[in-house]
């Protein structure tokens, strides 16, 4: 029975050798490729302060670049600091992703001429907006239901369509559910639920 057993475990780890030897070469045959691991981009953008006369900050030690991604795939979107905006951010709606914290999406009070700014961060880079489009009944603190921002650069477009409860203060709206769609030039389009509130 020790017999057995000794020659049942040689001839089973003489096929594991010979899996492990030969599969590589069979994966390429098929010109099947193995998944790779990606260092994460770094989560939070360096904010770019030349355009006020400053110099821009120097990149913190050991970060990692910022991902461009690639054609085809998904853009990825990134936690804001409100510190790092170009735009106050006194009022305004901020969203997270459903379930998470940390805002993906803020965007400004309307100025003057219903203008309204609002940032991302979009695969690792700060992106500001402009309101593009505001449709449906108007909500406090310059919100709509349906509202479209395009980039400066024209390049990445951001849909958000949102449902906003009842007022609980008087500086406070509620944003019990919406959807943003991130629409980049290139890319496949991303949507993703979120919450958050609107307000002072």
């Amino acid at each position: 029975m020790r017999r057995a057993l000794t020659v049942l475990l040689a001839v089973a780890f003489a096929a594991s050798v010979a899996y492990l030897w030969v599969m590589p070469e069979t994966l390429e045959e098929l010109e099947i490729e193995m998944p790779q691991v990606l260092a994460p981009a770094d989560p939070q953008p360096v904010k770019d302060t030349s355009r006020v006369g400053g110099e821009p900050p120097a990149p913190a030690v050991g970060a990692a670049p910022a991902a461009t991604g690639q054609a085809g795939e998904h853009p990825t979107v990134g936690i804001l600091d409100p510190d790092a905006l170009p735009f106050p951010t006194g009022c305004g709606m901020w969203l997270s992703r459903e379930g998470e914290y940390g805002a993906v999406f803020i965007d400004a009070g309307p100025e003057g001429g219903g203008t309204m700014a609002a940032a991302m961060v979009i695969d690792g880079a700060l992106v500001e907006f402009d309101r593009s489009q505001a449709d449906g009944d108007p909500m406090e603190f310059g919100q709509y239901p349906r509202q479209v921002f395009v980039s400066t650069d024209q390049t990445v477009t951001v849909a958000v369509e949102a449902s906003y409860g009842e007022q609980v203060s008087p500086g406070e709206i509620p944003v019990r559910s919406s959807t943003i769609t991130v629409m980049k030039a290139g890319r496949l389009t991303l949507q993703f639920r979120a919450t958050g509130r609107a307000g002072c």
